[in-house]
């Protein structure tokens, strides 16, 4: 629920926070990831980010998933 409240307020500077959670259990990575999605650019550089990263596991399809 915290990862959906920090996407609705709608500030960049949550983005670094949200970005270290995208490999953590299913449910806080999907969420984490989809309020990334709703925080504009930043958000979507630290998914792209992600994408480019040589870590695996569902933080890299979540984050293939939100960027298109």
């Amino acid at each position: 629920h915290a990862a959906q409240a920090l996407g609705r307020v709608g500030r960049a500077d949550f983005v670094p926070y949200l970005a270290t959670h995208l490999d953590d259990e299913w449910e806080v990575a999907a969420q984490g990831a989809r309020a990334l999605a709703r925080l504009g650019e930043a958000g979507r550089s630290a998914l792209r980010a992600r994408e480019a990263s040589p870590a695996r596991g569902h933080g890299l399809e979540l984050a293939r998933h939100f960027l298109w």
